[in-house]
């Protein structure tokens, strides 16, 4: 029940169901992480210290970005702006470890087509998309661009290198004052990636 009354889109279909929810795109895993959402308003993408372990730092923060665009994902299926919102943050504070430990911050066009596939419905500008295009544009470096051009000839969504160039652009055309260029995602207001609109964001509820 908790569930149903949290998505519209659940909402919408509940006529047509039971006990069975169809969502053929959603990894377990990531589900898991919504029900988390919903009963404790926490979100749990990290991995425990045992698993990490196990593995190079590196391969977790990049599993984590996974399941971070993955819930996204789940959460835009579902209609869940609050939940949006929460990933969104997550995403944040996800880049301000990236970019304090000098991570690779190669892997967030990872699963960029999936992305871009599975946000066909809303504007060009969608919140996912335009913080990945503001990562890309103004966290990488020329070199980390021309190769992520190079190395992933033709799995760029077309939408995704035009909004880039665009971006680029403005970004070379700015004097040189700090205080004219760009804000970096990680310092930008906490709702600037957000999905509510003039709707109360969820740090307020």
């Amino acid at each position: 029940m908790k569930l149903l009354n949290r998505s519209p889109y659940l909402k919408d279909i509940q006529h047509q169901i039971s006990t069975y929810i169809p969502l053929p795109d959603a990894q377990p895993e990531v589900f898991s992480i919504y029900q988390q959402w919903l009963y404790t308003r926490g979100l749990y993408t990290k991995m425990v210290v045992k698993e990490a372990a196990l593995g190079s730092f590196h391969s977790s923060h990049r599993d984590e970005w996974t399941k971070l665009t993955e819930s996204y994902l789940l959460g835009h299926k579902l209609a869940d702006i609050d939940f949006r919102d929460r990933v969104i943050d997550g995403m944040l504070e996800w880049l301000n470890e990236t970019t304090n430990y000098t991570y690779d911050l190669s892997m967030v066009v990872d699963n960029i087509a999936q992305i871009y596939a599975a946000l066909k419905d809303p504007p060009e500008d969608h919140p996912l998309r335009r913080l990945i295009s503001d990562i890309v544009s103004l966290e990488f470096t020329d070199a980390m661009i021309q190769k992520m051009v190079i190395d992933r000839k033709g799995e760029l969504p077309g939408g995704f290198l035009l909004n880039l160039v665009s971006k680029l652009s403005a970004k070379s055309g700015t004097s040189t004052p700090s205080s004219n260029c760009p804000k970096l995602p990680e310092l930008r207001e906490a709702c600037h990636y957000h999905c509510h609109g003039k709707g109360e964001c969820y740090r307020e509820k």
